[in-house]
């Protein structure tokens, strides 16, 4: 069935949507994800929306009741609730009634003109609960002060009321429609009437009814409900701070909201938090640090850090040069200093936060240089590799925790500067990280050591470019972070090893996992610097990973306000150059212009930041005037951009930065003055080497890089056949990662390569991909520019098949399309497969005849034919696929087969380019289309159709759909090629077991008669005892082995027999537990030698109908995986009734099962254990359960790692008829 549609309806206040708001962001990502999301802003009411309420309301025509509805309009201001509330004391006043002689409403326009209403909906809801009975009133109002919805306890101790008297109150408000009650709450039916309860109090008397509510409540709290109930307490207890007196009360209450302020931070509530804080500030007022110190630096602290994580920094500043004046121990300075860094790293004050950090780690002994030597480096990284030599990386995981609050604070400290040292200087990114390990690895761990571990990481990539050993110590820092619940960190982890690590390992798309899990997590902990930095990287990544230039505009905004409004001027730079980009390649102002005053302007605010600013603003004038084709423009901007690349090494932006130098200079290798030939080849050379070795490393990242860099310098060098296969090679490899942006660049390079050889056709193909590319990508400035320089293509594409057939989605027929997909994926049988796929495309293109052909050793062969006759689609599946001859256009197939793009003739009668193939020029056909079947960028078919009674008969939504038919096609096709080799695959082990088990019964058959021979000789002659004995020993030996070479061909036989559905049963009725002591008995010497004693536990007796000999194999085979695997321990088989079972334990002591193997066991060929350890073919326990499958039971294991292992097997007492 076709998925059903989900509807998901939403509302919330109207309010202000900051950018990193975790709505708006969801929203976003909705809307991202290709959902559709629709807001409806809900106005006011108008005068004819009263007119149908208040129809629908009386029962009367709305035309009447216009005059009616412009007054209470105009009293309520359109306000539907207000509307409603007044519509009713008119009513209840008398002020409208029902002429019931008449059948109409009557209404009193002067009186209702002259009401007065003050506060409007409020006076009138007071109005109305004043006339409640005064209980009702007093439970009201306790109710309004303790919130939107109250629990009956809460209101119980809040008013010291009966419990029956208090419910009796509140059935009376229920009926009234002023509360709603569902599963022991209550809750106001409106925000007004809240708010009309509460007005209900006197305003002299609202501080002290709150400060006696919340002292009931706080009494009533045992302290471990304390953390769940302190937003309650709080709230009340803040309204009445001026009643409270004694200083123990104060401090208790201070404390109080220390703590609900820390529970808001901790859900991203920054405002409440702020706002608890304050309070507890008053309460130690006038002077707090004296009345309590500890409380007080707490407080502040709190403060400062919520103050920073809302955006609201100059309050921050203040409130940490208080705590800097008040601060008593190393740790309250460092964690001041830490607040401090971070509120300076947010404006991208870097020379303040260096500051900041060298005062604070110099009070733990830690000297830091801000511009570390190369000796310093060097010897850093010396001390971290010989501590890291003593630990594997994975080793880390089990460090124990560091001991030393110092370190602890000095860590902290140095993971909150390492985003500011980094855009100072690398090296001195490079001498924090160094240290933060050091102290990991020395004192031990901590949460800012998983912080520590992924910047040394970073710097693996940027040194040593060691990605793997990088890549593995992200892990294991990501590892840490879910083990211990290091959250406070998680953002940092998270985006450097999603940016800075992963990046040359992983696919593109899936670095954003770490970036979004970083705003989350860093939205979670208040990190606003993280925020920050995920919402640039996002932004960025997904103009790198080839998103739609729509998308990465609408994330650039996101980051550009969320930046711009915490001031934050060199991150929102390098957001302001992505928006430009796109807005320049999707044809919006601002472009972006090689000369004039704005730009220059914009180049200026760039030069006065860190370079990192200035990198990326070339990086994107390059991206830029690659893209348009502006050469001389592109290579001023790669000259300048080669000198900043050397500052953002290890950063992906440094392989785009590579990537589009080494373009720039190829496409100007032919020109270049002959003093910088030798120069320019030199930088090639170094170039391609660097893209070359990525794309070792993350092919899906890189090898279109090096691909098309490769085709370059190939085609600069005149080798034409070697550019050919990397252009190629590279469209391919960009199309396949889903970078969209370098496949066009790709098609467009590789179209000017063969246009230069007089290579017509190539060209135009390899520009259709460039154009389609560019197109996906939302390029539409680009576009212009190519319908200019190519104006026939676009008159091709027109008339042709463009990627999208100029058809919408929402054209389609998509419940034909679905169904007829869902047949294909289906089937898995090749020859249905074929049939089916042929007869849908027939149905769904319109077509009278087609043929399906797959690809075997580069040739095409017809494998089905299809023909519409009077009786319906008649279709052929060949026995032996045959070459298309006569009744095929040869010509159209081998080009579909080259060029892999589908080829539509709305008239094949008219002039084509095939018109002079034999099979257009014998027979007068119409409507041709041919789809090649496309897998990963290789052609596995063919789908070719006709219509010869219609011209054009092939529309393109026709056409749009055969395309995703042919998309699932291909699934299918390979799936169906799996299933048909799996099953051979099968087909060829079987046989083997049969010939197998067959061949080795003959020789031990033989075997068997020798050893039978050599007893009957030893029977009639009398040897000496020295030679009987051994005699004896060695045939007991060969005996033995000859037995168990009979035990595993059985085994095999039975497989076979089991194979082909042979295995019948021969029931008699017998003992079970007679049958087991056999059993034991025949394998006595065996348990001897494994030293495993039988203890037997029967109720007899166990009698039932089954077959002897196959439980008596079965038996066999759990007594010897108990002697296997428990050697050297006793073995306890238990048989007894159950009801209409009998049930047959047999328990060993061995290393038992883990809980991932025990379904795994029972089958084919599987072991617990490697086999090479233990032996056997594990057949035993399959056998086993077949057998037991056979008489109608079950078969089961029980078992833990080293608690051995007990096999449970009920069998029916009497099999069912």
């Amino acid at each position: 069935p076709a998925p059903h549609p989900l509807l998901i309806l939403g509302a919330s206040r109207d309010r202000d949507r900051g950018p990193a708001d975790p709505l708006a962001l969801a929203l976003e990502q909705l809307q991202k994800g290709q959902t559709r999301v629709t807001e409806l802003t809900l106005l006011p009411l108008s005068r004819e929306d009263c007119a149908q309420l208040l129809g629908d309301t009386l029962g009367a025509d709305p035309r009447t009741l216009a005059p009616l509805a412009a007054l209470v309009c105009e009293k309520t201001h359109g306000n539907p609730f207000f509307t409603l509330q007044l519509l009713s004391t008119l009513h209840r006043e008398g002020l409208i009634t029902f002429d019931r002689g008449r059948s109409v409403w009557r209404w009193n326009a002067y009186r209702i003109r002259a009401l007065e209403l003050g506060e409007g909906v409020i006076e009138l809801m007071l109005g109305k609960l004043r006339r409640l009975p005064a209980i009702t009133q007093e439970a009201l109002k306790l109710a309004a002060c303790l919130g939107a919805t109250v629990e009956l306890p809460s209101l119980i101790v809040a008013g010291g009321f009966a419990e029956d008297a208090l419910r009796g109150a509140l059935d009376v408000a229920v009926r009234e429609g002023l509360l709603l009650q569902f599963e022991g709450l209550y809750r106001f039916s409106h925000d007004r009437v809240q708010q009309a309860a509460y007005a209900l109090l006197e305003p002299e008397a609202r501080a002290a009814t709150h400060l006696r509510i919340g002292r009931r409540l706080l009494a009533d709290t045992p302290p471990r409900l304390l953390p769940e109930r302190v937003f309650t307490l709080a709230a009340q207890l803040d309204q009445g701070i001026e009643l409270i007196e004694t200083r123990e009360e104060r401090i208790a209450i201070a404390r109080l909201n220390l703590l609900a302020a820390r529970r808001a931070r901790a859900a991203s509530a920054h405002g409440a938090a702020i706002r608890y804080l304050q309070a507890g500030q008053t309460l130690l007022a006038p002077e707090p640090w004296a009345v309590d110190h500890e409380l007080a630096q707490g407080l502040h602290l709190e403060e400062a850090e919520s103050e920073l994580s809302a955006g609201r920094l100059d309050a921050a500043e203040r409130l940490l040069a208080v705590l800097l004046d008040h601060a008593r121990t190393p740790a309250e300075r460092a964690s001041a200093y830490r607040a401090q860094i971070d509120l300076h790293t947010t404006r991208g004050a870097l020379g303040p936060a260096i500051d900041s950090a060298s005062a604070c780690l110099r009070q733990y002994g830690i000297a830091l240089s801000a511009q570390p030597t190369t000796a310093q480096l060097e010897d850093a990284d010396r001390t971290v590799e010989q501590l890291l030599g003593e630990h594997a990386i994975e080793a880390l995981l089990s460090l124990a925790p560091m001991r030393d609050p110092d370190m602890e604070a000095a860590m902290n400290v140095l993971a909150a500067f390492l985003p500011t040292s980094y855009f100072w200087n690398p090296q001195l990114h490079h001498l924090v990280a160094c240290q933060m390990v050091i102290l990991t690895l020395r004192h031990g761990l901590t949460s800012a050591s998983t912080v520590g571990l992924t910047a040394y990481g970073f710097e693996l990539v940027i040194t040593h470019k060691q990605y793997a050993r990088a890549a593995s110590i992200a892990r294991v820092a990501l590892a840490l972070v879910e083990r211990h619940g290091f959250l406070a960190d998680e953002a940092k982890v998270c985006l450097v090893a999603g940016v800075a690590i992963f990046p040359w390992v992983e696919p593109p798309r899936s670095l954003y996992t770490y970036v979004e899990r970083a705003l989350r997590a860093g939205r979670r902990a208040g990190d606003v610097v993280f925020v920050c930095l995920g919402l640039t990287h996002r932004c960025m990544l997904a103009l790198a990973a080839g998103e739609r230039l729509e998308e990465v505009d609408r994330a650039a905004r996101t980051a550009a306000d969320f930046n711009r409004g915490i001031g934050n001027e060199p991150l929102l730079l390098c957001v302001e150059v992505v928006q430009r980009l796109t807005q320049a390649l999707r044809g919006r102002p601002p472009a972006l212009p090689h000369e004039g005053l704005e730009e220059e302007a914009f180049a200026e605010r760039v030069s006065r930041q860190p370079p990192f600013a200035s990198f990326w603003y070339r990086v994107r004038r390059l991206e830029l005037h690659l893209v348009l084709g502006n050469r001389a423009a592109a290579l001023a901007e790669a000259r300048l951009l080669s000198e900043l690349i050397v500052a953002q090494r290890g950063q992906y932006g440094e392989a785009h930065a590579v990537f589009m130098v080494a373009l720039t200079l190829s496409a100007h290798g032919e020109e270049a003055p002959a003093e910088e030939q030798a120069k320019w080849k030199d930088e090639l050379e170094g170039h391609l080497a660097f893209l070359k070795n990525l794309a070792a490393f993350c092919p899906a990242n890189f090898l279109a890089f090096d691909a098309l860099v490769t085709a370059e310098v190939a085609r600069l060098h005149g080798r034409t056949e070697e550019a050919a296969e990397h252009y190629e090679r590279a469209l391919r490899a960009a199309r396949e990662s889903g970078l969209i942006q370098y496949a066009a660049l790709a098609g467009e390079l590789a179209a000017r390569f063969y246009r230069s050889r007089g290579l017509r056709t190539a060209a135009d193909a390899y520009l259709e991909e460039a154009w389609r590319a560019y197109q996906e990508w939302g390029a539409e400035a680009k576009l212009r520019q190519l319908e200019q320089l190519y104006p026939r293509m676009k008159e091709r594409l027109s008339r042709g098949l463009p990627h999208h057939l100029y058809a919408e989605p929402a054209q389609l027929d998509a419940r034909a399309m679905v169904h007829a997909s869902q047949v294909l994926s289906q089937e898995i049988v090749l020859p249905r497969l074929l049939e089916k796929l042929l007869r849908s495309a027939l149905e769904q293109a319109g077509a009278e005849r087609g043929y399906l052909m797959t690809l075997e050793g580069g040739q095409p062969l017809v494998r089905v034919a299809a023909q519409l006759t009077e009786s319906g689609i008649q279709v052929s599946v060949l026995g032996e696929p045959v070459a298309p001859g006569a009744e095929l256009p040869g010509s159209l197939l081998t080009h579909v087969q080259r060029l892999r793009q589908p080829v539509l003739l709305d008239d094949a009668s008219q002039p084509s380019p095939f018109s002079s193939d034999p099979y257009f020029a014998s027979l007068r056909v119409h409507s041709v289309l041919c789809i090649p079947l496309v897998r990963q960028a290789d052609l596995a078919g063919m789908l070719y159709l006709e219509n010869n009674q219609l011209a054009g008969a092939f529309t393109s939504e026709r056409i749009l759909t055969l395309e995703v038919l042919a998309s699932q096609a291909v699934i299918s096709l390979e799936n169906a090629r799996l299933y048909q080799a799996a099953q051979e695959t099968v087909r060829v082990r079987d046989d083997f077991l049969a010939i197998a088990s067959h061949e080795l019964k003959t020789p031990i058959t033989a075997m068997k008669l020798q050893v039978q021979s050599i007893r009957k000789v030893m029977g009639t002659r009398a040897p000496d005892a020295t030679t009987e004995g051994r005699l004896v020993t060695l045939l007991g030996t060969f005996e033995r082995q000859v037995s168990r070479l009979a035990y595993l061909a059985d085994e095999m036989l039975e497989v076979s027999r089991l194979k082909a559905g042979a295995l019948a049963l021969a029931l008699d009725e017998f003992d079970l537990s007679s049958l087991v002591r056999e059993q034991v008995d025949a394998l006595a010497e065996r348990l001897k030698a494994t030293d495993c004693s039988v203890e037997l536990d029967f109720e007899e007796p166990v009698v039932g109908q089954w077959d002897r000999a196959r439980l008596g194999r079965l038996i066999t085979s759990l007594l010897l995986n108990a002697m296997k695997f428990g050697a050297g321990h006793p073995i306890t088989v238990r048989a007894r009734v159950t009801g209409d079972f009998a049930r047959l334990e047999v328990r060993d002591r061995g290393g038992g099962v883990d809980r991932a193997d025990q379904a795994r066991i029972f089958e084919r060929f599987e072991q617990a254990v490697p086999a090479y350890n233990y032996g056997g073919l594990g057949l035993g326990l399959y056998l086993a359960r077949e057998t037991v499958r056979a008489h109608g039971g079950t078969i089961t294991v029980e078992s833990a790692l080293g608690a051995g292992a007990t096999f449970v097997v009920d069998l029916p007492l009497r099999r069912a008829p």
